[in-house]
């Protein structure tokens, strides 16, 4: 593994952070800092840190569910809670090993430049196949934030010679990532082939069953299926492509009727 060198560090952007709290507990109103140690600990190991970030949020769901705070306001605690931490990233401990972790921190601290340095830093040297499709597909959805469609699509596009046992990720990355960022960005149509093509390397995805993974993407598949027929129809409508439209909506209906008879 090699870390970030000082020269390239130089050329990274240096943004302007906003001011830290986090959310002590789930009963107060207001927050406090987490523990320094705490986060410093937790940074080096993303997989931990993106753990705790998800458990901030899901007791800030439960905060709106219970009428305490609004949705304006978790997302508010939520932002300062994922920045508390990326205030702290030690741009030494970031290898290749676990960049993807820390260009999802920055993502999520609205940081998309930061992240897509970052995302590029991890596809050079991916460990694994699997773990070379995930981040390609999650710079592609960085490069359509920022409005660069050409660099998304042929991020995107990249992965799609990958193995069978590394397609599940590939559509619904598409469908609820790549293509909401980047719709209406003057590759409307680009973005629909991509669709298409996506939902075929679903079908061609092979897991194993016997693992939790490979139930879990077998139980899930139809539903991801049926989803993307029924967005690539309704976006064909939106451009006026009324064949494609209604010949999306027939692929969807055989397909449902072939998982009927499974």
């Amino acid at each position: 593994m090699r870390c970030l060198t000082v020269n390239a560090m130089l050329r990274r952007c240096n943004p302007a952070w906003l001011a830290v709290l986090a959310l002590a507990c789930a009963g107060c109103s207001f927050g406090q800092y987490e523990d320094p140690n705490s986060v410093a600990n937790k940074l080096k190991d993303p997989e931990l840190m993106l753990s705790s970030l998800d458990e901030r949020h899901a007791q800030l769901v439960g905060r709106v569910q219970t009428g305490e705070i609004t949705d304006e306001e978790k997302d508010a605690l939520m932002l300062e809670a994922v920045t508390n931490y990326a205030d702290a990233v030690d741009e030494a401990d970031i290898t290749t090993a676990n960049a993807y972790g820390y260009a999802e921190l920055y993502r999520r601290a609205d940081n998309w430049e930061r992240s897509r340095e970052i995302y590029a830093f991890a596809i050079e040297e991916a460990l694994t196949e699997s773990r070379r499709v995930i981040d390609t597909l999650q710079y592609a959805r960085v490069c359509a934030h920022l409005d660069d469609m050409d660099a998304a699509l042929e991020a995107a596009w990249s992965v799609f010679e990958t193995a069978p046992e590394h397609k599940e990720s590939i559509l619904p990355a598409v469908l609820y990532e790549i293509l909401e960022e980047g719709w209406g960005k003057e590759k409307d149509d680009e973005l629909l082939k991509l669709l298409r093509a996506a939902i075929d390397q679903h079908t061609q995805a092979v897991i194993d069953v016997s693992e939790e993974r490979g139930r879990q993407f077998l139980q899930a598949k139809p539903f991801h299926l049926r989803a993307a027929w029924n967005r690539l129809a309704q976006l064909q409508r939106e451009l006026g492509n009324w064949e494609e439209a209604r010949t999306a909506i027939e692929e969807a209906d055989a397909m449902s009727q072939d998982f009927a008879t499974l």
